[in-house]
């Protein structure tokens, strides 16, 4: 069976026959999707939540080298 790729999106469907890779922001991560892209687009900066966004950025970034 052949898949499909979006390869940006904000709303995961899990949809059998396509792939998906989502766009997440930190302060809305959530670990059961399976494939994901994290970052912060510069609209939604907040700086009092800053630091804690880049803290977890870096996290999920070190657990993604980890299972390499």
């Amino acid at each position: 069976m052949s898949k499909l790729f979006n390869l940006h999106t904000h709303n995961y469907t899990n949809q059998e026959k396509i792939l998906e890779l989502v766009n997440q922001y930190p302060w809305e991560f959530d670990e059961k999707i399976p494939f994901y892209s994290i970052g912060i687009h510069p609209w939604y900066i907040n700086e009092d939540r800053l630091s804690f966004d880049l803290q977890v950025i870096e996290q999920k970034l070190a657990i993604k080298i980890a299972s390499l």
